[in-house]
């Protein structure tokens, strides 16, 4: 499976899950500019079973990349949101979207069937990020974990 085509979320990884991040709102993005620029985004996505609550995911392994724009605070490129998405001022980004392509497969063990969505939590730095991912089922945020590392063209 590529992410390229699918939607891709960007939002903490709750496979981790302490805290839940938000999305950053457009009045607290980074307006200074050092963040602009063209990004590439590589994800690796390992194999493996994956056990939470009363769903077991069997986890593909996968990688990629992804071309990001971002101007203004604002991100566009291969990512498609279900809203708009910034970066703030000390380079977090959160974002969140809806995908019909699995990175993995379950076993359900009732009816529960409301699609699936990838996460993602960056932090970016002026010229290169890292990040945590995870493929998840519907609204929660258990699923398949991922890596991402981010970086700038031209740096």
């Amino acid at each position: 499976m590529r992410l390229f085509p699918v939607a891709v979320t960007l939002a903490l990884v709750s496979s981790l899950t302490a805290c839940v991040s938000t999305a950053v709102r457009q009045e607290n993005r980074d307006q200074t500019g050092k963040f602009d620029g063209q990004w590439t985004l590589n994800y690796v996505m390992t194999k493996g079973e994956i056990r939470s609550g009363l769903y077991e995911f069997r986890c593909n392994e996968d990688k990629g990349s992804l071309e990001l724009r971002i101007k203004d605070g604002e991100i566009s490129g291969d990512l498609v949101s279900e809203q708009p998405t910034y970066v703030d001022q000390s380079g977090h980004i959160y974002f969140v979207s809806a995908t019909t392509s699995g990175g993995f497969s379950m076993d359900d063990p009732g009816s529960y069937d409301s699609g699936s969505r990838i996460l993602m939590n960056i932090d970016l730095q002026q010229t290169t990020g890292t990040g945590k991912m995870v493929f998840a089922l519907g609204r929660g945020n258990a699923g398949c974990p991922g890596t991402l590392t981010l970086t700038k063209h031209g740096s």
